[in-house]
């Protein structure tokens, strides 16, 4: 159990919050978090190693060391978006707070899942992403620390898990009746940049009979919405050789659908 001084509301709680901690605390440990005044805030995963201290899950009198506690969220997370309509074959199924899960991403790319985690705690989560793909014929999921420019995220390693199956090279969505390679391994975040995907659809309309400059392109995602638009000239600018190799790829993948 916690003690902090951080007030009801955020689902983040800092170090400097913390007044107390009852009894020892692993990291990735669930902890209890209370308020100064005794009122229960609510329950979530210890981290020793960051700024901050806890995220917190749930403000119910649940369990998050669970399967069915994270099944559910993840569940809720998919039909959300499915009444939300659009394409589904690639999307961020998981967005951290957004999604009630803080500390975890879940972008995903056909039959590829990528989980991107913040905490040891979140490392449940990706086991349960682990098992679903299981239970899918031709699925596959990996992971990978957020932030991988540092050496230890959240006391977690560094590097790239394969948690089930494998990846073919490169896997290849549709974004906006646009193919898209993706390398899901060694790219930037989890391959693309799958939260900008409503923003590159809303050149539409602006791009037509454009000059664009793309900076920091990276794979080239906005280039290619705006060629595909009908700019007159797109000019994609990075510094990452494997971005510039992934934007020249997609040349060659570009094509409605």
């Amino acid at each position: 159990m916690a003690t902090t001084t951080a007030p009801r509301g955020p689902s983040l709680v800092f170090s400097n919050e913390i007044a107390a901690l009852d009894g020892p605390a692993e990291p990735g440990a669930t902890v209890e978090i209370i308020a100064a005044n005794g009122q229960r805030l609510g329950t979530g995963y210890y981290n020793p190693h960051s700024l901050i201290a806890a995220r917190l899950l749930t403000r119910r009198h649940e369990s998050i060391d669970t399967s069915e506690f994270f099944v559910t969220a993840l569940q809720k997370a998919l039909e959300y978006r499915r009444r939300l309509g659009g394409d589904l074959e690639a999307l961020r199924l998981i967005h951290g707070e957004s999604d009630a899960l803080p500390g975890l991403v879940v972008d995903r790319y056909g039959d590829a899942a990528v989980c991107a985690i913040a905490d040891q705690g979140d490392g449940r989560a990706a086991g349960v992403a682990r098992r679903g793909a299981a239970r899918t014929p031709g699925a596959t999921c990996h992971r990978r620390p957020q932030r991988q420019c540092r050496p230890r995220v959240g006391g977690l390693p560094r590097g790239v898990e394969l948690l089930h199956g494998e990846v073919p090279e490169p896997v290849v969505v549709t974004i906006n009746g646009l193919r898209f390679a993706v390398d899901v391994l060694a790219g930037q975040k989890t391959g693309l940049f799958l939260d900008q995907s409503e923003n590159c659809r809303r050149l539409h309309g602006l791009a037509q009979g454009s000059e664009v400059l793309d900076l920091f392109c990276y794979a080239g995602a906005w280039s290619v919405h705006a060629a595909s638009y009908g700019a007159n000239s797109v000019t994609g600018v990075d510094c990452l050789g494997g971005g510039r190799a992934s934007g020249r790829g997609q040349r060659a993948t570009e094509r409605p659908c």
